[in-house]
C-alpha cells in the first residue's frame, strides 16, 4: 500500500467509517456547556479527509449547516466539524470512542475550536466536539426525542435547557428542511407483525444470520434495527442494506453487524411502519469490521513486528508510575494467556505520548499536548491497513494506540491490586477493555460486564467471561492465525509456556509489624507479574512455612523475626528478603509476692522486689479483687483481712504488653480459753 502524503486533503465523499465507542463516563449537561466555546443546531452534510502531518494523523472533517445558534458568535451558514480517525483508499484509521458521526445525522453540537495544527490546514473556522460521543445530541426526528450516550432528551425540553444554561434564546437561522423530515404519506395497511426468530443468541460481526418470521413485512425491503451497542442502547443500529440476505413478507434473515447490541430489535418495512421484536435478542460478543464500498470486511490480526504478533512500547513517564504499569501488565497477561493473543511489551520506553500514525505502538496517559476529552477514560487507535488478491480485498490491523486519562485529571484512578473504593474508576478493569479493542473486540450491551462501553466507579472486571470475551478474542485468533493471499503474515498464537510477561517481582507486606505475644500477622502478597506459586518464610529459619498466596501466623515468643518471599511463574522467580521485619516484644515479668498465712485482721504487703521488671517501663498496675487493699493500683499494696483471699496482679507495660501473676493471703484465728479452777 502506498504511504499517505503529507498535507493530504481528500475529496468530499460519501462513505461514512466504521468507528466504534469506548469506556466513557457521563459528563453532565451543564459542564458541557460550560467547556463549549459554540454551541449550535445542525445538520452533517458530508466529509473530506485530512492527514495532519506533525502528529501524523488523519481527521474526518464534517461540513455541518446550522440550524439554530444556542452560544456563542458565527455568521456563516455553515461550519468544519473536525473528529480524530477516518480513511483514505490505502490507509484506515478508527478511534474508540468516537462520536456517532454520519451524512444526514441532526442534533446539537457542542463545539471548541480545533487543534491549531488541524486548523491551520483548512480554509474555514475548524471545530471539535467538546467531551467525545457526549457532544453532540443527535436527533431523532420521528420520535422527537434527542439523545447522548447516557441520556435521552425531548427535543423541545432541550431547546429549554440550553437556553436556562447559556443565559438566552436561541437563534433561529433556518427551520429544519421538510426534506429531513420521515414520510408521513405511506398508504396505511395492516400492521407488521413478528412472531418469533431464531437463534436467540448470536454473535455480532461475524458476518452470522439471523432468520425473523412474521408477517405483513411486504416484498419490498425495509429495513432491521438494533440496540446500538456503542451507545449502551440509547440509539438504534440500522443493518447496512446489504446486510439483508432475504425480505419476504413472512420471513427476513438479515447479517448481525458489529454494532447490534442485546436487546430488542425492530424491523421498519418500506412503508415506515416500525414493529418491535416479542423479545430480547442476546449477543455475548462482537467483532470489529471495515465498512468499505459499501461492503463489510473481517479485520485479522497480523505479525506486524516479524517475532508473530506486536509490540506495545510504554511512554516513560506512564512506565514511571510503578502501580499504573503493573496495573497495565496484568491486564495484558489476562489477554495473552486467555486468548494467547501475540501482544509483547517492549523492554525500553519512548518519549512519544500522543497516538500517532508513527509506527509505534504507544502505552502512555494523555497529556495538555494531546488532552482526552472529558467523559473519557481511555483511547484505542487501531490502524488498518488493506490490500488486494483475486480481485478481493483484505484488511488487517497495522498497529495501534492506547492512551489513558493522566492521574489528578478528573478521575480518581485505582491501580490496584486491592479492589476500588467508593468513587474510584478501576484501572486495571479500563485496561482490560481498552485490550479487548486492541483484540479486535466491539461492544456489547451488558452492565457490568467487560465489554460493555462505560464503567461505573467502584466496579472493577479483571477477568475475561468465558463465552465472552475469551470465545470472542478465541473467534479472532482462529481467522487470524491464517494467513491472507496478500498482506503480512497471519499472527503467531502464544501459548500456556510463554504467554506470562516475564518472571514476577516478589513484594510483600504484613499487618501489624509488631506486638505483644501471641502476635497473629497476616502477610499479604503485592507481587508484580502475576505469579502463580508462593513461597513463604516467616521466622527466619530457612524452612518454607506456608506455600498460599497469602498467609496467618502466630509468634508466641519474643524476638526480631526475618521474612522471606519466593515468587514464582512460569517465566521464573523472584525472592524478596526483609531482615528482623516482625517485632515481637518482651513481656514485663510480674512478681506479686509469696503466698503468705496471717492472723486475721494482720496487716500484710503483697508484692515483690521489684514487682516488675523487663518489657517496656513505665508500668501500670492492677490488682483484682479490691478487698481489703489500701490501693489496687499500687506495686506493693497493704492487704488487710478478715477471711482468706487469692489475688491476681495484672502488669502492664508502656507498649501494652501484659503479664499476670497471683498470691494467696490465709487467715487464721486466735481462740479465747476460759478456765474453771475447783478446791476439793
Amino acid at each position: 500500500m502506498s504511504a499517505m502524503k503529507r498535507g493530504l486533503l481528500l475529496g468530499f465523499a460519501a462513505a461514512v467509517n466504521a468507528v466504534a465507542q469506548c469506556l466513557l463516563y457521563p459528563v453532565p449537561l451543564a459542564q458541557r456547556v460550560a467547556e463549549a466555546e459554540l454551541i449550535v443546531e445542525g445538520r452533517l452534510e458530508r466529509q473530506q479527509v485530512l492527514y495532519e502531518p506533525i502528529r501524523p494523523m488523519l481527521y474526518t472533517v464534517w461540513r455541518l449547516r446550522v440550524t439554530k445558534l444556542f452560544m456563542g458568535e458565527y455568521a456563516a451558514d455553515t461550519l468544519l466539524l473536525v473528529h480524530e480517525g477516518g480513511r483514505t483508499d490505502t490507509l484506515w484509521i478508527e478511534v474508540h470512542p468516537s462520536a456517532p458521526l454520519a451524512e444526514g445525522v441532526v442534533g446539537t453540537f457542542l463545539l471548541r475550536r480545533a487543534r491549531a495544527e488541524v486548523g491551520a490546514q483548512l480554509s474555514a473556522p475548524a471545530f471539535e466536539l467538546v467531551a467525545g460521543p457526549q457532544g453532540v445530541l443527535v436527533y431523532e426526528l420521528q420520535s422527537g426525542w434527542a439523545w447522548d450516550p447516557f441520556a435521552r432528551y425531548p427535543i423541545g425540553e432541550l431547546y429549554r435547557s440550553l437556553e436556562q444554561l447559556v443565559g438566552q434564546p436561541y437563534r433561529e437561522r433556518a427551520p429544519l428542511p421538510l426534506s429531513w423530515q420521515p414520510r408521513k404519506d405511506a398508504p396505511a395497511r395492516p400492521l407488521a407483525t413478528i412472531t418469533g426468530f431464531t437463534p436467540t443468541q448470536i454473535t455480532a460481526g461475524t458476518f452470522d444470520t439471523l432468520r425473523i418470521f412474521g408477517s405483513g413485512f411486504g416484498s419490498t425491503p425495509g429495513s432491521v434495527q438494533f440496540p446500538h451497542a456503542d451507545y449502551g442502547g440509547s440509539q438504534w443500529f440500522t443493518a447496512p442494506s446489504n446486510h439483508i440476505v432475504l425480505w419476504s413478507d413472512t420471513e427476513i434473515r438479515v447479517i448481525v453487524p458489529t454494532e447490534a447490541g442485546t436487546g430488542n430489535f425492530r424491523v421498519v418495512t418500506s412503508n415506515n411502519e416500525t414493529v418491535q421484536s416479542p423479545s430480547a435478542l442476546s449477543i455475548p460478543y462482537a467483532v470489529l469490521t471495515l465498512s468499505s464500498g459499501g461492503q463489510r470486511y473481517r479485520v485479522r490480526l497480523v505479525n506486524a513486528n516479524s517475532a508473530g504478533g506486536y509490540t506495545l512500547v510504554p511512554n516513560a513517564s506512564f512506565a514511571a508510575n510503578t502501580d499504573a504499569f503493573n496495573a497495565f501488565k496484568r491486564a495484558l497477561q489476562t489477554w495473552r494467556c486467555g486468548t494467547y493473543v501475540n501482544f509483547g511489551l517492549a523492554q525500553t520506553t519512548t518519549t512519544v505520548q500522543c497516538a500517532a500514525d508513527d509506527g509505534t505502538n504507544v502505552v502512555s496517559f494523555d497529556n495538555t499536548s494531546c488532552n482526552l476529552p472529558s467523559g473519557v477514560l481511555g483511547v484505542t487507535y487501531n490502524y488498518y491497513g488493506g490490500c488486494s488478491a483475486g480481485g478481493n480485498s483484505y484488511w488487517y490491523r497495522r498497529g495501534m494506540d492506547l492512551i489513558f486519562r493522566r492521574p489528578g485529571a478528573g478521575i480518581n484512578w485505582n491501580f490496584g491490586p486491592q479492589p476500588p473504593g467508593t468513587g474510584q474508576y478501576d484501572f486495571e478493569s479500563v485496561v482490560l477493555h481498552e485490550l479487548g479493542h486492541a483484540h479486535l473486540l466491539g461492544h456489547v450491551i451488558a452492565p457490568n460486564t467487560l465489554m460493555h462501553y462505560a464503567i461505573g466507579p467502584g466496579v472493577m472486571i479483571r477477568t475475561l467471561g468465558v463465552q465472552t470475551d475469551q470465545a470472542g478474542g478465541l473467534y479472532v485468533m482462529q481467522y487470524s492465525t491464517v494467513s491472507a493471499p496478500c498482506g503480512p503474515s497471519a499472527i503467531v498464537a502464544l501459548n500456556s509456556s510463554n504467554c506470562v510477561i516475564g518472571a514476577p517481582v516478589a513484594r510483600f507486606g504484613a499487618q501489624p509489624l509488631s506486638g505483644c505475644p501471641p502476635l497473629t500477622v497476616q502477610f499479604f502478597d503485592s507481587s508484580a507479574g502475576n505469579p502463580t506459586a508462593w513461597e513463604w518464610d516467616v521466622n527466619g529459619d530457612g524452612v518454607v512455612d506456608y506455600t498460599t498466596q497469602n498467609c496467618v501466623h502466630t509468634y508466641q515468643q519474643p524476638g526480631q523475626y526475618t521474612v522471606r518471599l519466593v515468587a514464582r511463574n512460569s517465566a521464573g522467580s523472584d525472592t524478596l528478603i526483609r531482615p528482623q521485619y516482625i517485632t515481637v516484644y518482651e513481656l514485663p515479668q510480674v512478681d506479686a509476692g509469696p503466698d503468705r498465712t496471717v492472723c486475721a485482721g494482720e496487716a500484710v504487703r503483697l508484692g515483690g522486689n521489684p514487682t516488675a521488671q523487663g518489657g517496656a517501663p513505665p508500668y501500670t498496675y492492677q490488682w483484682s479483687p479490691a478487698t481489703g487493699l489500701d490501693n489496687p493500683s499500687a506495686p506493693n499494696p497493704t492487704a488487710q483481712l478478715t477471711s482468706s483471699m487469692q489475688y491476681v496482679l495484672t502488669v502492664t507495660d508502656a507498649r501494652g504488653c501484659r503479664s499476670s501473676d497471683t498470691v494467696t493471703v490465709s487467715t487464721y484465728c486466735i481462740e479465747e480459753v476460759s478456765c474453771a479452777v475447783g478446791f476439793g
